[in-house]
């Protein structure tokens, strides 16, 4: 066995004095605690002396003329909200509506997909669309369309926003 260091040593030490101490606590008698409803009862007599002393101060006092003015100015609607920050939300909305207009052009072009092979083994049909594997049903990686179905000369995709379906038919 290779020579311990100082700091395996020191790591060891803490270690035993962590077992011994855990043991210690485990397994020694408690000594002047306690057990049963004797105890239990002791406690709950002090919460209801802690309550009983408690309950006739807070409703003696009543609320002073901040309390009131705070309440009431609470409950009134804001005339002008304090976090909000026109210049900033004008330029929110100058960004949002451009992303909203290239996002409409973008839906107004075609993509165009090219179906150039066709899998069957039996149990599971595979259709390559611009060079990627797809079996029915799953999204593709043109964002917003699914394969529906597959055949031998096309394929049935679906534009999922508009609900349409169209055929590309199999290049060779």
């Amino acid at each position: 066995m290779p020579k311990l260091n100082t700091r395996q040593i020191v790591i060891l030490a803490l270690m035993v004095v962590a077992i011994l101490y855990g043991a210690y606590e485990l397994l020694a008698p408690r000594l002047g605690t306690k057990k049963g409803p004797s105890n239990a009862a002791e406690q709950s007599v002090d919460v209801k002396k802690f309550v009983a002393d408690v309950t006739p101060g807070i409703s003696a006092e009543t609320a002073g003329e901040f309390e009131i003015y705070a309440a009431i100015r609470a409950d009134t609607p804001w005339g002008r909200d304090p976090f909000f920050e026109r210049a900033g939300y004008v330029e929110y909305a100058a960004l949002q509506e451009g992303y909203m207009k290239a996002k409409a052009a973008e839906s107004g072009k075609a993509i165009a997909f090219a179906y150039t092979g066709y899998l069957d083994s039996g149990r599971r049909r595979v259709a390559i669309i611009n060079g990627v594997e797809y079996v029915a049903g799953e999204p593709l990686v043109e964002e917003g369309y699914v394969l529906r179905a597959i055949d031998k000369s096309k394929v049935v995709i679906e534009k999922k926003l508009e609900g349409v379906k169209f055929d590309v038919l199999i290049q060779e």
